[in-house]
């Protein structure tokens, strides 16, 4: 059984947490959840790792940290980095995967950075990341853990260089994380966090559609991924060392049936090779796109 204290909104601790924050961005940030309901006192959890309390909340935020490259918050740069920023799709999927007593808040710091200090504390954070993305991926596993609120971190950078991930956060996801998603919330609700947990090369029947209903409306394009992995092996390429040599694809139905879930107008297909290389990878590229 694993107990999680909560600190009342207005108290010294509470302000003490805000003084930490640092500073936000002025802009209006949209905070999108699966559910919305009060904060609770003290929380504890069954055995089988569901909430003990009736009506108990399990919160998890899913967070894409700011890129110093590219943010939809520097428009007066350049108009163009609208059509830059891309959804975190992986944090999507995440989501879809994640059980229905879990209430999921999806951030993306490229929106504009969260009021952290205003909002409830989660019981779990998820952290992805690019080498770009890492050093602030860094900060917030260090304001969150400081708090008391485990940190997983997965994606490329954590999975290529997890010697340097491993000390700053209290869980690695290597690999896709599809198949050791749902352990890692059962053992986080459970108080039982591995170090480390290899997700290897998911099979298609592992992936679920992407949560499209938690983002805000402020992206160019909606975002899709229809294949995975790549033979090529290109020099200049991490793909296959990331996502494999063997060339997976989803079922053509779940892509449109996923497809018509998107609300924006546009949509980015994300694949890093989606046609393939054989006339079988072919020939189910042009049903998709007959479809």
């Amino acid at each position: 059984m694993r107990l999680a204290a909560r600190v009342p909104a207005g108290s010294p601790a509470a302000l003490a947490r805000s003084a930490q924050s640092g500073q936000p961005n002025a802009r209006l940030f949209h905070v999108a959840r699966a559910a919305m309901a009060p904060t609770v006192g003290i929380r504890t959890w069954k055995e089988d790792g569901s909430p003990m309390t009736a009506g108990g909340i399990v919160r998890l935020y899913l967070i894409n940290p700011s890129n110093r490259l590219v943010s939809i918050v520097k428009l007066e740069e350049s108009r163009w980095n609208r059509y830059r920023v891309w959804q975190p799709l992986s944090l999507m999927v995440l989501a879809g995967l994640t059980p229905p007593e879990w209430e999921v808040t999806l951030l993306d710091e490229n929106t504009g950075l969260p009021h952290y200090h205003e909002m409830p504390l989660p019981d779990l954070v998820g952290i992805t990341a690019f080498t770009s993305q890492a050093p602030r991926a860094y900060e917030i596993a260090a304001r969150f853990r400081r708090l008391g609120v485990p940190v997983v971190m997965g994606g490329i950078h954590a999975t290529m260089c997890v010697d340097e991930v491993m000390p700053r956060v209290d869980s690695v996801v290597t690999g896709e994380a599809d198949a050791v998603w749902p352990q890692v919330l059962e053992d986080a609700a459970r108080g039982r966090l591995e170090r480390r947990y290899d997700g290897g090369l998911a099979g298609m029947d592992a992936v679920r559609p992407a949560r499209h209903d938690l983002l805000p409306a402020e992206y160019a394009f909606g975002a899709i991924q229809t294949t995975r992995g790549c033979p090529m092996n290109c020099t200049f390429c991490s793909v296959t060392a990331f996502n494999g040599a063997r060339y997976r694809q989803r079922p053509v139905p779940e892509v449109v049936n996923e497809f018509r879930s998107i609300p924006e107008k546009m949509v980015l297909v994300v694949d890093d090779n989606l046609i393939g290389t054989r006339p079988e990878h072919i020939a189910r590229a042009k049903a998709l796109f007959r479809a």
